[in-house]
């Protein structure tokens, strides 16, 4: 446990271990608890290599045979310590641990503790970064002989690009027939060529990114994926064709690396989360769920207002009328 924040971490200890043991999860004790203080002198570079320094330390110390996973709380720092964080954890040169972090108003806010909701968030995040299984979908059985997606061998893939520069895509790929536990590959690109208008939008060396989740699927489940289903976040429409085309094809080409004859079906969904349409129960709607007259969740929309193969999914409970 590694704290930047000056507050006393105790409480936020206890709680984790007790929120733990409810959960069935075991939430041992912090084998070391240490504090790194940065001053108003240390640029970006120079607390990157601290914390690649100290988080280098505490993995030596653990040794070799264990994960090491550092709790990171930090407060109201101007210097947004997360990126160095992760940084020093994770990227180029970094010390191979993995962490989590937490801002110190989450441990201890006005001299009230930590919340039940906070710690139990904070234990799944943990969980899943650990390989836990968090969630397991049940299926209604009136649905379950038309929709067994996870029964069947399914490999889930999550794609984005984040832009800043340079850009930085990320893939994600689910390792077993939960779709809970996944790996993720996660790299810096640039555009092909400097003087093109736009950014690096189609994510570079794909097939050989999604040739190692088959493979890694394969290795868990001791089955090829029987289906490839793909969210792909952060595409404009306009981008639409030219995404589809190059990352279909990679994906094809990641299949047939594998095998020569191995082509499962693959469903590509491009997901959208900012646009303007507004979801809303009519009035004298008696179908449970929602909540001031907003759709429940798991509401699907694919007629009327939307074309082609597009639909729109409420993914999740609503509090207000803004969905």
């Amino acid at each position: 446990m590694l704290d930047s924040s000056g507050r006393s971490v105790d409480v936020l200890e206890r709680m984790l271990i007790d929120a733990g043991k409810s959960l069935g999860m075991i939430f041992p004790a912090p084998l070391e608890k240490s504090s790194i203080q940065f001053n108003r002198f240390d640029n970006h570079d120079r607390i990157v290599k601290k914390l690649t320094s100290e988080f280098t330390r505490i993995k030596g110390a653990f040794g070799q045979e264990r994960n090491t996973f550092i709790l990171c709380i930090f407060g109201d720092n101007p210097k947004n310590l997360y990126s160095q964080v992760k940084q020093a954890a994770e990227g180029d040169g970094h010390a191979g641990v993995l962490t989590q972090c937490i801002r110190d108003q989450n441990v201890e806010n006005r001299g009230e503790p930590v919340r039940d909701d906070v710690v139990r968030n904070i234990l799944l995040k943990v969980n899943a970064k650990l390989g836990g299984i968090d969630h397991v979908p049940i299926m209604d059985e009136r649905l379950f002989s038309k929709i067994n997606i996870l029964e069947y061998p399914t490999l889930i893939l999550g794609m984005d690009v984040t832009h800043a520069v340079p850009s930085f895509a990320c893939v994600t790929g689910s390792i077993n027939r939960t779709g809970m536990p996944y790996m993720m590959h996660i790299q810096a690109q640039a555009k092909d060529n400097p003087q093109d208008f736009g950014a690096a939008e189609v994510i570079k060396d794909l097939d050989q990114i999604v040739n190692k989740m088959i493979k890694k699927f394969e290795k868990e489940t001791s089955y090829f994926p029987g289906r490839i289903i793909v969210y792909r976040d952060g595409v404009g429409e306009g981008q639409f064709p030219e995404i589809l085309q190059k990352e279909m094809m990679a994906i094809r080409k990641a299949c047939t690396a594998v095998k020569a004859d191995y082509k499962p079906p693959i469903t590509f969904l491009a997901v959208q989360k900012r646009h303007k349409a507004r979801l809303i129960r009519k009035e004298g709607n008696k179908i449970p769920g929602g909540t001031d007259g907003n759709v429940p969740p798991g509401t699907v929309v694919d007629t009327d207002i939307v074309s082609n193969s597009d639909f729109y999914l409420q993914s999740h409970l609503g509090q207000l009328v803004s969905i």
